[in-house]
């Protein structure tokens, strides 16, 4: 089931596709969208970090350079 999630004070967004990608972008609505993973079941961001729940059960999470 898709879905999207704000962080940082709406700076930046994430969203799960139908086919299981999960994508981001940070700034204003003409940003790039960026993937960050295939096979998600959920995203989460928190200030810089942005976490993901693969189909697997498996939860990663990474800090923005």
């Amino acid at each position: 089931m898709p879905g999207t999630v704000s962080g940082d004070g709406g700076n930046r967004i994430g969203t799960v596709r139908d086919n299981g990608d999960a994508h981001a972008k940070e700034g204003g609505l003409s940003a790039t969208w960026v993937k960050q993973a295939g096979e998600v079941k959920q995203v989460a961001l928190s200030g810089d970090r942005i976490g993901v729940l693969t189909a697997d059960g498996v939860a990663w999470v990474k800090r923005a350079a």
